[in-house]
């Protein structure tokens, strides 16, 4: 996403399966709700299951410890890789997270997909590193 860029000492990368734990980790630590963030599967908590997908920010529920969207609205794509196959062939692409589509994945879920998926309730995230 920087690369190349003097200006900006940074690199860039499709977020990590370690990451997106240890983000979701920081957020039911630091939440009321705890650990229940995790599991949960409330659109009273995100916007899991809600059958519309909408901007980041514009669902007050959806942000923890100002971290947006990670427990529902979309799934997002890493770099973690999966063995899973089915009739169709290898399935080697994980989601992680909650989304509006699906009523039944909460944050800690993680699916697979196919390499040429593209849904609108896929999304991604980048980890930033600043040198």
């Amino acid at each position: 996403m920087y690369n190349g860029k003097n200006i900006i000492k940074a690199t860039s990368q499709l977020i990590s399966s370690y990451a997106f734990d240890t983000a979701l980790n920081f957020i039911c630590q630091n939440s009321d709700y705890g650990y229940e963030l995790a599991t949960t599967t409330s659109s009273d908590r995100a916007n899991i299951g809600t059958g519309t997908k909408i901007k980041t920010g514009e669902y007050v529920a959806d942000c923890y410890s100002n971290i947006y969207d990670l427990i529902g609205n979309c799934y997002g794509w890493t770099t973690e890789y999966s063995s899973n196959t089915n009739s169709n062939g290898s399935w080697p692409c994980v989601t992680r997270g909650g989304g509006y589509y699906y009523k039944t994945d909460s944050a800690s879920h993680r699916g697979h997909n196919t390499t040429d998926n593209s849904r609108d309730y896929c999304a991604f995230r980048v980890q930033l590193y600043i040198k």
